[in-house]
């Protein structure tokens, strides 16, 4: 490998492991031990189709190769580039959708931590947060638009820690706050600027900072100099201050005339105060 790469990103493996090879545009190594190959496959087989969807939104895979190593690893996934260090533990039929979001999540890496870097270890939401999001947008494009909605609202049932700290002075580097509200951030960016915008910032993040160091002021500065509008309501919400939206909404439904109904909605915000635009929908 001939790219530079942040040290904590190396990683060494040795045993007695055997080599499978997904052909593509990309090849898709898998190492394991000879038992464990097949359990594995399993859940990696899409890996050529989650690797093109990247490469259609982000931009060119930063490496030759792409690859696993499966092993004795007692978290999910670690983002060494080419050959991801990738848990037993979570291969298998019975961890088909583990597999699935670590290999989206470490894969996405590639992009957003192994060739753009945060600065500093405050910014891991520029890592983890991308990552997270970027699992989701797989998960959009494969299974539809009702995936989307279920994983976005998995990210606030399930996170904690958001009242804690802001996402840019994390008390602990790896933890919801880090992870989900990261995601959020990216999430509620799109719904600001729109979809053409949102991914246009992504890819030209990705294309102007390759193989250097960013920051999260940085991150704002590129999404108001893409999308042309201002956002530092935003960030100054998402990234500085706490918690999430916790919105008590109510609504009531008049039929003022045959066939033409008023609908009124009361929505009241607790502290912290977002200046969210809300979109309502309304169907039969």
């Amino acid at each position: 490998m001939s790219q530079e790469i942040p040290s904590y990103l190396l990683a060494f493996h040795v045993g007695d492991l055997t080599l499978d090879v997904l052909e593509g545009d990309t090849e898709v190594w898998t190492w394991a031990e000879a038992d464990q190959m097949d359990d594995a496959l399993l859940g990696l087989g899409n890996s050529t189709d989650i690797l093109d969807f990247y490469v259609e939104e982000f931009g060119p895979y930063p490496f030759g190769h792409y690859g696993n190593v499966i092993s004795p690893y007692t978290l999910g996934g670690m983002e060494n580039p080419t050959v991801v260090t990738f848990s037993d533990a979570y291969i298998g039929e019975e961890f088909l959708a583990a597999t699935e979001y670590i290999n989206a999540h470490e894969m996405a890496h590639h992009w957003f931590g192994d060739m753009v870097t945060p600065t500093d270890w405050p910014d891991i939401w520029l890592n983890e947060g991308f990552a997270t999001y970027c699992q989701i947008l797989w998960d959009e494009h494969a299974y539809g638009e009702d995936r989307r909605i279920e994983d976005t609202l998995n990210l606030i049932e399930y996170g904690t820690g958001y009242d804690d700290a802001p996402l840019t002075e994390p008390d602990d580097l790896f933890t919801p706050l880090v992870y989900y509200k990261g995601a959020l951030v990216l999430h509620m960016l799109r719904g600001v600027v729109g979809d053409a915008a949102f991914f246009e910032i992504l890819r030209t993040w990705a294309d102007e900072n390759a193989w250097s160091t960013v920051t999260s002021e940085g991150f704002a500065a590129h999404a108001e100099a893409v999308s042309g509008e201002d956002l530092g309501w935003f960030f100054d919400e998402w990234l500085d201050g706490v918690g999430v939206p916790d919105w008590q909404t109510t609504f009531a439904a008049t039929e003022v005339a045959d066939g033409v109904w008023q609908l009124d909605v009361h929505i009241v915000q607790d502290d912290p105060s977002y200046s969210m635009p809300t979109e309502i929908a309304t169907g039969e």
